[in-house]
């Protein structure tokens, strides 16, 4: 390595069980047990567990900050979502609506045409109906 970086290849597991046996003297080792700490549960981490290590402190508020704004994300997509599935069902709802009332609209106006003696071919010229949907009015 060089003087200006030092690289650690940790066994957490293997490191684990050895600092529980081992009692911690140097400095050195306090922040690899900090560290430690914080790579293998984050949320777990204390204040008091990071006052002596600057770097873990930054590194939990920095993951803080990422939770909530992916937290915000998906608050917003679930807003965004409810809003499309509410014009989805105010148009289905629309659209229904409009469908059914021309569908009445048509009745309507073939009831009027039969009791002015229409016949039944030019109703259903005029109005789209079928035969047997006439027979049923």
């Amino acid at each position: 390595m060089t003087k200006d970086i030092e690289i650690n290849i940790l066994e957490l597991k293997k490191l684990e069980e050895q600092l529980k046996i081992e009692h911690i003297h140097s400095e050195k080792e306090k922040k690899l047990l900090t560290w430690l700490k914080f790579l293998t549960n984050p949320d777990s981490m204390e204040d008091s567990d990071m006052k002596d290590v600057r770097e873990v402190k930054m590194a939990k508020e920095e993951l803080d900050k990422l939770r909530q704004n992916e937290r915000e994300e998906r608050l917003a997509e679930l807003r965004e979502k409810h809003i499309m599935d509410s014009h989805a069902i105010e148009k289905y709802g629309y659209n229904n609506g409009y469908n059914i009332g021309l569908e009445e609209g048509r009745k309507e106006i073939a009831k009027k045409l039969l009791n002015k003696n229409i016949s039944i071919k030019e109703i259903i010229e005029i109005t789209g109906l079928t035969k047997e949907e006439l027979e049923n009015i």
